[in-house]
C-alpha cells in the first residue's frame, strides 16, 4: 500500500526538481543526479582534489542521432586521438534513458548501435535527449566501488564491463553487430556476471594492484567538501598506467552491498540521521 504513494511522492519531487534521477523497484529506491549534472559535480570536485592520479574520462555530448551523429563522433575520436572501443552513455527525460549505456567496439559497431536507438527512442522524447560518447578504459574487467559511511570507507570489487580482445565480434556472440548495448541495474545480475566470467575471467591479482589508502582519502575529501556522511563513489584503474578515472558519485547509494554485507551499519546511520532530525543526504 506504502509503493503506489511512494512512487506519487517521488513524481512530485520529479517534477520540481528534474536533476534528480529515481530509479525505484518494490525492493529498493536509488536517488541519483542527471548524467549532465553528475558529469559538473565530478568535474568540479576533480579540480579541489588536483591529482594527476585520479581523472575523468575523455567525453563528448551530441544530441538525438541523426544523420550527422557518426561523422560528429568519429570526429571527436581523431581529435582527442582516441580509438575503438568507446561508450555511450544517455541524458534523456526518461530514466530508462539514464540507465542505458552501451560498448561499441569498431566503426561497424557505431553505425549499427545508431540505428538501434533511433528504433529505441520515442518519438516525444527526440528533442530532449543528449548521448555522451566517453573514451574505454582497459581497466581489468573490475569497478571498484567504495561507500564512505560516517567516516568509514567500505570497498567492493564488482564485475564490470570485459576489457575488449581481439576479434570480439567472431568470438563473443554479445558483441556480434560490434556493441553491447546494457542497462546498469543489470550489472548485478547473475546473467551479466556468468558473461563477465566467460569473458573476463577472474583475476585474483587485480585488488592487490590498488591503492585502497589513496581512494579513501578521495573519498574523505568529497565528504569534506560537500558535507556528506553518505556516499558512494565509483572508479575504476587503468590496468597498463595504473591511474584511477572516477565514473560516478551517488548521494544516496543503493547497491546489494548497503543491503547485504553492511545492513547493520548502514541502518544504524540512517536511523541516527533521523532521530536527530538531521540531513544526512545532501543533494
Amino acid at each position: 500500500s506504502t509503493y503506489p504513494q511512494l512512487i506519487s511522492d517521488l513524481s512530485k519531487i520529479r517534477k520540481e526538481h528534474p536533476e534528480i534521477v529515481f530509479n525505484t523497484n518494490p525492493e529498493n529506491v536509488e536517488i541519483c543526479l542527471t548524467r549532465g549534472l553528475l558529469v559538473n559535480l565530478m568535474k568540479n570536485f576533480l579540480k579541489e582534489i588536483g591529482s594527476k592520479e585520479l581523472i575523468l574520462p575523455t567525453t563528448y555530448e551530441v544530441s538525438y542521432p541523426n544523420i550527422d551523429t557518426y561523422s560528429k563522433i568519429n570526429s571527436f575520436l581523431s581529435r582527442n586521438n582516441l580509438e575503438y572501443p568507446i561508450m555511450l552513455k544517455f541524458d534523456g527525460p526518461d530514466p530508462r534513458y539514464d540507465h542505458l549505456q552501451a560498448n561499441i567496439i569498431n566503426d561497424k559497431g557505431l553505425k549499427n548501435f545508431i540505428s538501434y536507438f533511433r528504433g529505441f527512442v520515442g518519438n516525444d522524447d527526440k528533442q530532449k535527449i543528449k548521448v555522451i560518447v566517453q573514451q574505454f578504459i582497459q581497466h581489468g574487467g573490475y569497478l571498484i566501488k567504495l561507500y564512505r559511511i560516517k567516516r568509514t570507507n567500505y570497498i567492493y570489487y564488482r564485475p564490470s564491463l570485459p576489457d575488449i580482445k581481439e576479434d570480439m565480434m567472431n568470438k563473443c556472440q554479445e558483441y556480434k553487430k560490434g556493441f553491447f548495448k546494457f542497462e546498469t541495474k543489470d550489472m548485478g545480475t547473475q546473467k551479466f556476471k556468468d558473461f563477465w566470467k566467460r569473458i573476463n575471467g577472474e583475476n585474483n591479482t587485480f585488488k592487490d594492484n590498488v591503492n585502497e589508502r589513496f581512494l579513501g582519502k578521495v573519498a574523505a575529501q568529497y565528504a569534506d567538501t560537500y558535507g556528506d556522511s553518505l556516499v558512494g563513489l565509483d572508479f575504476i584503474m587503468d590496468v597498463k598506467k595504473g591511474i584511477y578515472y572516477l565514473i560516478d558519485i551517488n548521494p544516496f547509494p543503493a547497491y546489494s552491498e548497503l543491503y547485504n554485507d553492511m545492513n547493520q551499519i548502514f541502518t544504524e546511520h540512517f536511523t541516527m540521521g533521523i532521530n536527530a532530525k538531521k540531513n544526512i543526504i545532501n543533494l
